[in-house]
């Protein structure tokens, strides 16, 4: 098994990381070698301490952590996992047109298994590959989204060594070149467009204990393409995107639903929340949060207090609240996520289907300052995310 080459380098562990940062600082000393303990964590899996360097001062004033999320296997975590009864690619970012215009897009492909047997060819009938698409071209433009969903087979493909990725016409396809492309024909529209990475994917650490689901994330994808929407000339656009996968089986019934948080900084930074909620009122929920430079690095890992609902919105379609304005408590001060606009659910429209709120927004500052653009994905509050595509 390979190990997964690249792992955290922790430069500041929040002050909400579990307590062990007083513990860990007075180990590190720049310029000389420590031993490397290994403390095992029921939340953050694995730390290990490590010299400090690039600091001023006789003593680091912040513990410097090397962090490894699951381990991974690569080439094969680079694709699909067959043997996993759900797996999910979600991938969001923020184009901009030569005039500067934003263009919010997400699409998230989903494979599901159904029963216990592992997929052993490429045609199933027990695997179901779904997809979804959001696009907000901005005023004067009406919102483009579309939904796909066919059967492993003539209609849809999965692949293990790399993302190669077919659902009913769509696409998203990893050949080999340090590039994702994303064919997608929509509804009024066609977006075609090439993701560049800088290396392999992050595996990023379990959220709790009774977590069951493993993820990897490449933070900062470079994109370019063209967006063509129907009784326009083809748009030229650029701009930055993140893919975060999931796979392995469903969430236990303890667990009622997720909340994530991506942001993507103006001054080229990222930041992804990760939150898990109970279904037990009196459990409180398991959340991290993750930061990453603008190289796609990762600079802070600390174990993240729950968002905090602002205002929230009822949908006319599921019946379901949603906190569609959240606050997100990060180590230095507290953001605000604001939505663009209000409905953005992304509502199950076969037997099965999952129904969850996943829009665009703004992150502010105390303030009212905007810092960049943000996506928050609210699942589980229209009913059971269990057993769904």
């Amino acid at each position: 098994m390979k190990r997964n080459p690249r792992i955290f380098q922790c430069l500041a562990l929040g002050s909400g990381a579990l307590g062990l940062l007083p513990a860990l600082t007075a180990q590190v000393t720049p310029g000389k070698s420590s031993p490397s303990p290994v403390i095992t964590n029921s939340n953050l899996e694995q730390f290990k301490p490590s010299a400090a360097t690039g600091m001023s001062g006789a003593v680091a004033s912040a513990s410097s952590l090397r962090f490894s999320g699951p381990p991974l296997e690569l080439p094969a975590d680079r694709g699909a996992h067959p043997s996993a009864i759900r797996e999910r690619w979600s991938l969001k970012g923020i184009l901009r047109e030569p005039s500067g215009r934003r263009i919010p897009f997400q699409i998230t492909f989903q494979a599901r298994r159904q029963g216990n047997t592992p997929r052993s060819e490429t045609w199933s009938r027990t695997e179901i590959l779904t997809a979804r698409a959001a696009l907000l071209p901005g005023a004067g433009s009406p919102p483009l989204s579309d939904s796909r969903m066919a059967r492993l087979g003539p209609g849809a493909r999965t692949s293990e060594g790399r993302v190669s990725l077919k659902c009913d016409g769509w696409s998203l396809l990893d050949p080999g070149d340090g590039r994702l492309h994303l064919d997608l024909p929509l509804q009024g529209g066609h977006l075609i467009l090439t993701l560049a990475y800088k290396g392999e994917p992050l595996s990023l650490p379990r959220v709790a204990p009774g977590d069951p689901i493993q993820r990897t994330l490449r933070p900062q994808l470079e994109v370019q393409g063209r967006l063509d929407m129907a009784g326009h000339r083809p748009l030229p656009v650029k701009g930055r995107g993140a893919l975060l996968q999931e796979w392995g089986p469903d969430l236990p019934p303890a667990m009622s639903g997720w909340d994530t948080l991506l942001t993507f900084f103006e001054d080229g930074r990222s930041q992804l929340y990760l939150g898990l909620r109970s279904a037990a009122k009196s459990d409180p929920p398991a959340s991290l949060l993750l930061e990453f430079d603008a190289q796609g690095w990762p600079s802070q890992l600390s174990q993240a207090a729950p968002l905090r609902p602002q205002r929230t919105w009822t949908s006319p379609f599921s019946q379901a609240r949603y906190s569609i304005s959240v606050q997100i408590p990060t180590p230095l001060q507290p953001l605000t996520f604001e939505p663009l606009n209000v409905d953005q659910e992304w509502r199950g429209e076969w037997t099965g289907a999952l129904t969850l709120w996943s829009g665009a927004g703004r992150m502010k500052d105390p303030r009212g300052i905007i810092l960049g653009d943000a996506f928050l994905e609210l699942a589980g509050n229209a009913h059971p995310v269990q057993g769904r595509y």
